[in-house]
């Protein structure tokens, strides 16, 4: 991992967004979407976030009862993995000059360091047929990346359908017809910045691994992962009413 210094990454002087984008469909259950996002805030904040550098953007009108953290609408499909696209779309519009993007079910365990990003840094989970298989619960991007952001949406808007498509999917059918655009990826980001149990469940070393970001639903998260939990986090999560 690349340190720009030997401390914790501090989003005030890094200038970087911490993104959650989420469209509620009808399969989803507000209450718990809600409880995560509420949730994510606390946790982002006991990880050294400032609340104003928290951006939640939804299509169901989020409100964080905790701290006053930046709730903005995004105008998506009821799609969730194609709103995250949108909701970065428009905090690079709006003016962001980095963005930290993740899923609300994927939890920031420690501060992260500061790191070098250019454009677009994801992790490569594998390749298909000649494109590479990337992460997308939990990556990093530069207002630099805008053009890549715009053509993969426009790409996305072409094949929108009723039945779910992981973005991972399409990012690699993006970059297979639109191979130009692989000069904007940095695809090195360390498994634990972006642990995902999609892609990584049959890993037998994560035991052994310090992860920085784990994405699964908590109850998982508790049952699965406790060695790899800081104190900090599960106080956290008992305090809010999950575990025992």
């Amino acid at each position: 991992m690349s340190r720009q210094s030997a401390g914790s990454m501090s989003d005030v002087e890094d200038g970087i967004i911490n993104l959650i984008t989420y469209a509620l469909d009808d399969t989803a259950t507000a209450l718990e979407v809600q409880r995560y996002l509420d949730l994510q805030v606390l946790n982002s904040i006991r990880c050294g976030w400032r609340p104003e550098r928290i951006q939640i953007r939804t299509n169901f009108g989020y409100h964080c009862p905790v701290h006053p953290v930046s709730t903005l609408d995004v105008n998506a499909p009821r799609k969730t993995t194609f709103a995250k696209w949108i909701g970065i779309r428009d905090a690079l519009l709006s003016g962001a000059r980095k963005i930290w993007s993740h899923d609300h079910d994927g939890w920031q365990l420690n501060p992260f360091p500061a790191m070098a990003v250019d454009k677009v840094r994801m992790r490569q989970w594998s390749s298909l047929g000649a494109s590479p298989l990337l992460c997308s619960a939990s990556f990093f991007l530069t207002a630099d990346a805008l053009p890549f952001v715009l053509a993969f949406i426009a790409f996305e808007e072409q094949r929108r359908t009723d039945n779910y498509i992981r973005d991972e999917y399409l990012l690699a059918g993006f970059l297979s017809e639109h191979p130009e655009f692989l000069r904007h990826l940095a695809m090195d980001l360390p498994i634990q910045y972006c642990y995902n149990h999609y892609g990584d469940a049959h890993r037998a070393d994560v035991a052994e691994l310090r992860l920085e970001y784990l994405h699964h639903k908590l109850p998982i998260v508790l049952r699965n992962f406790p060695r790899s939990l800081p104190d900090g986090f599960k106080e956290l999560l008992a305090a809010e009413g999950y575990g025992g």
